[in-house]
């Protein structure tokens, strides 16, 4: 059962591919503004994605800008 994902050596992160993880919470490295620059996919389906939690208040925005649903 994944809860979280922590932090992660960015500045080389291209893609995110998170499907049917409910209780996933947080993803650590992507919790910040703006996202990781080399940032270009970030795949999760829908129940997923409402299920994450947010400390930084425009990082939800800027991940949702790559964002690609499943």
């Amino acid at each position: 059962m994944l809860k979280s994902i922590p932090v992660v050596a960015d500045h080389s992160l291209c893609e995110v591919h998170i499907l049917r993880c409910p209780k996933l919470k947080r993803v650590t490295c992507l919790d910040r503004d703006p996202c990781p620059p080399s940032l270009k996919y970030f795949s999760i389906d829908d129940d997923s994605w409402e299920s994450l939690e947010w400390n930084h208040p425009n990082a939800k925005d800027a991940v949702e800008s790559v964002r690609r649903r499943w």
